[in-house]
């Protein structure tokens, strides 16, 4: 591919792991120069499925660093997590600029000039981090700070060394998710009895606050450093969450008693969040997306959506089945189509 036109400085490194992404990964670096036309970026990208990272540069803007796989403990816990933190800790040796943005291939950042305001924010209130939060429907992971999908650092204020993207260990409730899968998939999985689906349901319920927001996925050990730390000020766009399509039965048009039942299920009003599927926190969440705003494509997908400032930000590519491959369950083609209802961006096909 053709370098971009941007100036010679870097303001700002944008780290990546790639894991059989490069057609993303070329469309988020053609986005980013597009909307960002007189920043200066310095990509640089972990090709985690080859040891040949030529094959991964081929596909995407000349000058970006490309570093070979790097080698994880795949029989630990979260074994892709442990190879995605691997691949992040050998990028983040290579940044020399002061901020540095830690991106999926597949979140795309929509925001026109983003690059220049959301530096210009971290800059004016003094904050070591800021970016994208968890979707609130992943209720295990951590809230109300920005998650390894999109995160910038401001590496003036953060030691690089405490940025420790690893994962830990599985939950009970993530071990008997996963064994329960593979038996779904064999075929061997059976319909606990009543009683015992009840008994677990109750077991479920009394450890929530063990397990909301606690899942060790990667990136956690950054939140639980940094989190309370009053050295280190953090701050994050607003993720779309719309209770009516997530929870119908709970959130109905029409108002029932089984519904207000659901309700308490989901969010208990006299015991503590940790016990809450739904954050409380005001203003942590909205329900007015990309559909609300006049790009309907990514609302109708599904996909996570983030605000800012009253408009789109940004918006995460989310598989539709965890047992399939991206390039199975969602088609590309759609992806540069939300890309360019909201940006305007031209498709290849359109310059050549």
């Amino acid at each position: 591919m053709n370098s971009p036109s941007t100036p010679s400085d870097p303001v700002l490194t944008i780290a990546c792991v790639s894991y059989r992404s490069g057609p993303y990964v070329a469309l988020n670096q053609r986005l980013t120069s597009f909307l960002n036309p007189d920043s200066g970026v310095k990509w640089v990208v972990v090709a985690n499925d080859t040891k040949k990272p030529q094959r991964l540069a081929r596909q995407i803007e000349d000058g970006t660093l490309v570093l070979g796989r790097a080698p994880a403990d795949r029989m630990r816990d979260f074994p892709k997590g442990a190879h995605h933190a691997a691949g992040l800790q050998k990028a983040i040796d290579t940044v020399t600029t002061r901020f540095l943005l830690v991106i999926d291939p597949d979140f795309f950042i929509v925001r026109n000039g983003w690059i220049s305001d959301c530096l210009g924010h971290m800059v004016e209130n003094e904050l070591s981090f800021f970016g994208a939060a968890h979707d609130p429907r992943r209720v295990s992971k951590f809230r109300y700070f920005p998650s390894v999908m999109c995160t910038f650092v401001d590496l003036a204020r953060v030691d690089r060394r405490e940025l420790d993207f690893s994962p830990g260990s599985y939950h009970v409730f993530t071990r008997e998710g996963r064994r329960e899968r593979k038996e779904q998939r064999e075929g061997r999985l059976r319909a606990p009895a009543v009683f015992r689906r009840l008994v677990r349901e109750l077991q479920h319920f009394a450890l929530r606050p063990s397990y909301l927001g606690r899942v060790q996925d990667t990136g956690y050990r950054i939140h639980e450093r940094f989190y309370d730390d009053p050295e280190h000020r953090a701050d994050h766009v607003t993720p779309v969450l719309r209770p009516e399509t997530e929870w119908p039965s709970a959130f109905p048009q029409r108002p029932s008693f089984a519904a207000a039942v659901r309700r308490l299920h989901l969010s208990p009003p006299f015991l503590p969040e940790s016990f809450s599927l739904i954050p409380r926190r005001p203003g942590y969440v909205t329900a007015s997306g990309f559909r609300e705003h006049g790009f309907p494509t990514v609302s109708n997908f599904g996909w996570e959506e983030h605000m800012w400032r009253g408009a789109p930000f940004g918006f995460h590519v989310t598989r539709h089945s965890r047992f399939h491959s991206m390039e199975l369950t969602i088609d590309f083609a759609d992806v540069e189509r939300a890309v360019a209802e909201v940006t305007g961006l031209p498709s290849l096909m359109a310059q050549a």
